[in-house]
């Protein structure tokens, strides 16, 4: 039996550095970022908390469903998370991280239609056209299936 009193605060594991994500600047503007987190002490845990500052906006840690896998999901900035772990004993330690999400700038679209153009007909008098065909410029984000290309006889 100790007949000393507990003194030492739970011993918190957790991501080493910071969590960058940079996400794609055509891509959504959300990162889900997964860490595992725990907490152990010799006489026991009684609480461990992932937690944000209070106030702070832009990202949502998701509830686990148990175990130490935590869910962040954040648009893009700089989070601390706050990690807090109580023993039986009443004795506490915080420790702290940050998650940065990145997202450039989109790309500017700036396109202009081509004037004129020739298009070679198969054998079945048909031909098939391309956004590439009509269109000059920059697409910034816009992928061929985004166009639709209509032809008008007349």
């Amino acid at each position: 039996m100790n007949a000393l009193p507990d003194t030492w605060a739970p011993i918190i594991v957790y991501p080493a550095q910071d969590i960058i994500v940079n996400l794609d600047a055509c891509g959504p503007s959300t990162a889900i970022v997964n860490f595992e987190a725990t907490a152990t002490d010799n006489c026991g845990v009684a609480s461990f908390t992932v937690s944000l500052p209070v106030g702070v906006s832009g990202a949502v840690i998701i509830p686990s469903a148990g175990g130490s896998r935590v869910q962040v999901v954040a648009v893009p900035g700089t989070y601390n998370i706050l990690l807090t772990a109580t023993d039986v004993n009443g004795n506490v330690r915080t420790e702290d991280f940050r998650i940065i999400v990145t997202q450039p700038a989109r790309p500017v679209d700036n396109l202009a239609c081509i004037n004129n153009f020739n298009v070679t007909l198969d054998a079945n008098c048909q031909a098939t056209l391309t956004s590439d065909m009509v269109l000059t410029g920059n697409r910034g984000c816009l992928t061929p299936a985004d166009f639709e290309i209509v032809v008008v006889d007349g």
